[in-house]
């Protein structure tokens, strides 16, 4: 299950998080980022599918040619294996600290996952 891709945020996410078949938290950190502003999309995707896919095609004509800038952050380009969701959270919370763009709705994935666990024991 993957809380958040590069994709997400109109291509803005400097985070890929996924819970792995291995059992662990896998989060893989961007090491650089396009500098080119895209039209938004992702408001539209669910709501009207044809405005989404026009609006998705000019992001991805943009990228095809994007200019990309490495990040000055600690840990661009870096993967970790969180062993739980609580784990996982603390670190996605940190690399938002530390300036990554991490999406909310992966934060509220994470937390949400968090807490389901809690209730069930």
């Amino acid at each position: 299950m993957s809380y958040c891709r590069w994709s997400s945020d109109d291509w803005k996410s400097d985070i890929y998080c996924y819970f792995d078949c291995g059992g662990y938290y896998a989060i893989h950190v961007a090491g650089r980022r396009h500098v080119e502003e895209l039209p938004p999309a992702d408001h539209l995707f669910g709501v009207n599918l044809d405005e989404w896919f026009e609006a998705h095609k000019k992001q991805m004509a943009i990228l095809e040619n994007a200019h990309y800038e490495d990040i000055d952050l600690p840990h661009a380009g870096e993967s970790f294996r969180e062993k739980t969701a609580e784990e996982c959270l603390k670190r996605l919370l940190e690399l938002r600290e530390l300036g990554y763009h991490v999406p909310e709705s992966a934060i509220e994935g994470i937390r949400e996952e968090t807490n389901d666990k809690k209730t069930a024991q």
